[in-house]
């Protein structure tokens, strides 16, 4: 039963309901905080990408990404699916934050477990999982993602007590801090990977013992092992599902590599870049959107997240239209002409609608994790990326890079549907998201257009003209709700 059918049938309370203009003031006020942690990555490997591309050899380089995608999935793995059961923990069970600062202590022996693992059977899984043999690098990115995993359960905790800015600071360790250090070290020993990756690993390390100290700092911490073991039964399931979703543009490009060779991965690397802006403000929002969402009262929680799904699928919808539309530009910005920019117009157009299906998939995930029944996610995320992949291998050769930009597309698609039938089977309050259906068709319509509109002549303008009136949408519902009593 819906909130609506419980007021219309006098089960509801409505004086527990926030106000939907209350709820949306603060997702978007703490969400663009929590933005800007997203963001900085990017600013920052802008900024320092052209600075470690000339330092260092390109052999040396290749090694240094490895390391960065080694550290990203070990990140996950070390985790243990904490982070969500942190937050779940410290808003929804009994022991509350207490419970939540003892999960947070456990995370160091979780962490510290898999690190171990992974760097004594190194010698063994190097060789096949990145193509590089055993050596001092791959060692100390190792000892990064083990830092970077209690970083992000510290993070989890932060999240759940709406400390936004200390989130921040703590992402910059291995954003920020992280790279500069590297940058010293290649300076001051010479230029190699191994220097390179220590001062990534000397940032996380450091970043986790900031952490650790600011939550002993909070208060009292204390966790019994029945709350250990729910939590881990609650998050473990999960780390197929980060991976997997992880895996998601991975996968389009290798396929991509196979089918098309190097350079059309290169192309398509680029346009699902560009194709991903919407998505990345979105995913940076649902860091202050779970915890709203669980603080919220039973009874009231459809409402607060009704109202909230809203307001986030018509900034997804915005972004998206005016990504598609502007796309032209866009790629003549952050790619040279021997890319084909005018070919990959319709392939960022279509991989723009991917942020209006995550929107979607995220309104979904909310109660599932609420309800605490984890264990589908770990079959639905690796099942909806390999219906992508299998979209993508039938399509890539009749149409190109379009081809893969659809299996990314049909990844979405599927994980939107599948969590939302999982949603309605754990949870036991029914969402149906008929809130975004508005957003969902401008979303969908712009991208189609931004996909098949010529960028010069009378092309040109109605680009332009959408752009701007998805622009003034945006603007518009954000500044209606900062307005609202």
């Amino acid at each position: 039963m819906t909130f609506e059918e419980e007021l219309v049938a006098g089960e509801a309370d409505p004086s527990q309901a926030e106000s939907p203009h209350t709820a949306s003031r603060q997702l978007l006020g703490r969400g663009s905080i929590y933005t800007l942690a997203t963001a900085a990555p990017a600013l920052s490997g802008t900024l320092i990408l052209p600075v470690t591309t000339r330092m260092l050899s390109q052999e040396a380089f290749g090694l240094v990404s490895v390391c960065l995608v080694l550290i990203q999935f070990g990140v996950i793995l070390a985790a243990t699916g904490l982070t969500i059961s942190i937050t779940r923990h410290a808003l929804l069970e009994r022991s509350a934050l207490e419970g939540a600062r003892g999960l947070v202590f456990a995370s160091m022996g979780t962490a510290g477990l898999v690190t171990l693992v992974a760097l004594a059977t190194g010698f063994w899984w190097s060789e096949l999982a990145l193509g590089q043999p055993w050596s001092s690098v791959p060692m100390v990115a190792l000892l990064a993602a083990g830092g970077g995993a209690v970083v992000a359960c510290v993070q989890a905790y932060l999240r759940a007590v709406d400390r936004a800015w200390t989130y921040v600071l703590l992402a910059s360790g291995g954003t920020l801090i992280g790279p500069a250090l590297g940058i010293l070290a290649i300076l001051a020993f010479g230029p190699s990977a191994l220097g390179y990756v220590s001062g990534l690993a000397l940032a996380y390390c450091g970043a986790a013992v900031t952490g650790l100290t600011i939550v002993t700092r909070s208060g009292a911490r204390r966790v019994t092992a029945r709350e250990f073991r729910s939590a881990l039964r609650v998050g473990i399931p999960t780390i197929p599902h980060q991976l997997a979703l992880s895996l998601a543009i991975g996968s389009m490009i290798l396929i991509t590599s196979h089918r098309l060779g190097l350079e059309s991965s290169a192309r398509l690397q680029v346009a699902l870049f560009v194709g991903m802006i919407p998505t990345v403000v979105t995913s940076s929002l649902n860091n202050a959107w779970v915890p709203l969402i669980m603080r919220a009262a039973p009874r009231a929680r459809l409402t607060t997240l009704a109202a909230t799904s809203r307001e986030v699928g018509w900034i997804a919808a915005a972004g998206s239209v005016g990504v598609a539309l502007l796309s032209p530009w866009i790629l003549a910005v952050v790619a040279p002409s021997s890319y084909g920019v005018s070919e990959l117009v319709p392939v960022v157009g279509l991989a723009s609608v991917v942020a209006i299906l995550s929107v979607l998939y995220l309104s979904n995930s909310h109660l599932i994790f609420i309800a605490g029944k984890t264990s589908g996610l770990a079959l639905i995320s690796p099942l909806s990326v390999a219906c992508g992949m299998g979209v993508a291998i039938v399509l890539v050769d009749r149409w190109g890079l379009l081809g893969a930009s659809a299996g990314f597309v049909v990844t979405y698609a599927v994980l939107a549907t599948l969590t939302g039938f999982w949603c309605l089977r754990v949870s036991d309050q029914r969402w149906i998201p008929w809130p975004l259906w508005g957003p969902f068709v401008f979303a969908v319509a712009g991208g189609l257009l931004g996909a098949l509109l010529p960028d010069v002549g009378f092309g040109l303008v109605v680009r332009i003209g959408m752009a701007l009136g998805a622009a003034a949408i945006g603007v518009a519902r954000f500044l209606r709700i900062l307005r609202a009593r």
